[in-house]
C-alpha cells in the first residue's frame, strides 16, 4: 500500500477513535484488499464499509465508522451521501468508448481518486460515479462541453438498487484434488499440472493483487487470481468436497 494511502487510512481511524466517520477517495480493488486487511486488525475500534455507488462497483470509498456505531440505516446513507452519478449524454454522431470520457475527465484538471467507476452504456452515454463536489462542479459549472469532439450534455441521474453495469464473466467449474495454487490455476486455467507449476514459478501470477512464486500456497473462497494471458478469476466456492473427496472449484471469470 502506497505511504499516502497508508496516512490517510491512519487519520481516518483517528477520527473513528475520536467519535466521527470519515471517508477516504475512491480506491481501486488492490488497495480496497490491502486496507481491508489492516483494518480487520483494529475490528474492536472501528467499522468500515466500501461503497462505490451500485452493487458491483469496481472502484469505491472505503467509509469508517465509529465501533459503537450499530445504527444500519445511518451506515446506508453516509454510503448513499459519499457517492454521486452523473449522466454523460453525447449526440450520437460519435463513437465514444470508455478511454474518451476518461480523458475528457481527467482533462478539467480532476484528480482519479475522485472519480469512481466510468460505466459506459452505449457507444454515445456514460454515468460517472464521482465524489458530490465534483457532480456540482460539473453540473453547476458545466466545463465538460466536449467528448472527442462530441458536444454532449451533463445531468445528475439516480442510481437503483438493482442497477446493473454489463460487466459480464463467464463460470468456471471443475474438481480438484486440493486447495493448492498450482493445482487451482491449472483448473482455471486448462493447463497440466506441471504447466501451471512453471506458469507460478516464473512470476505469471497474482493472488490477491500480489505476486506469488510458491505453489504450496492456498486459495480461499473470495480470492482473487490473475494469470497472465489467461484473465482474473473470483474464487465463488473451494469448499464443497465430492464422494469421491475431491473438491468442487467454482469461480467467476472477468470477461
Amino acid at each position: 500500500m502506497e505511504k499516502l494511502l497508508s496516512c490517510k487510512i491512519d487519520d481516518m481511524k483517528s477520527a473513528a477513535l475520536k467519535g466521527r466517520d470519515a471517508v477516504s477517495c475512491f480506491l481501486n480493488p488492490e488497495e480496497q484488499y490491502h486496507t481491508a486487511s489492516c483494518l480487520r486488525k483494529d475490528a474492536d475500534n472501528c467499522i468500515f464499509a466500501f461503497y462505490g455507488g451500485y452493487a458491483e462497483a469496481e472502484r469505491k470509498r472505503l467509509l469508517l465508522f465509529p465501533a459503537h456505531l450499530e445504527n444500519g440505516d445511518y451506515i446506508e446513507s453516509v454510503k448513499t451521501a459519499s457517492v454521486a452519478a452523473v449522466y454523460i449524454h453525447g449526440s450520437g454522431y460519435v463513437r465514444l468508448s470508455h478511454r474518451s470520457f476518461m480523458g475528457a475527465v481527467l482533462a478539467l484538471g480532476i484528480r482519479r481518486d475522485m472519480i469512481g467507476d466510468i460505466v459506459v452504456k452505449n457507444e454515445r452515454d456514460a454515468i460517472v460515479f464521482c465524489d458530490e463536489k465534483i457532480a456540482v462542479f460539473l453540473l453547476r459549472e458545466n466545463p465538460l462541453v466536449y467528448v472527442d469532439h462530441d458536444k454532449v450534455a451533463v445531468e445528475r441521474c439516480t442510481i437503483p438498487p438493482d442497477f446493473d453495469a454489463g460487466r459480464r464473466y463467464e463460470r468456471v467449474a471443475d474438481t480438484i484434488a486440493s486447495a493448492r495454487l498450482d493445482s487451482v490455476v491449472a483448473a482455471l486455467t486448462g493447463l497440466s499440472r506441471e504447466r501451471a507449476k512453471t506458469t507460478v514459478k516464473n512470476g505469471a501470477v497474482n493472488l490477491n493483487f500480489t505476486q506469488i512464486f510458491d505453489c504450496d500456497g492456498y486459495v480461499k473462497d473470495h480470492d482473487i487470481i490473475s494469470v497472465r494471458g489467461f484473465g482474473k478469476y473470483k474464487i465463488e466456492d473451494i469448499n464443497t468436497k465430492t464422494r469421491k473427496d475431491r473438491l468442487r472449484l467454482f469461480a467467476l471469470k472477468y470477461i
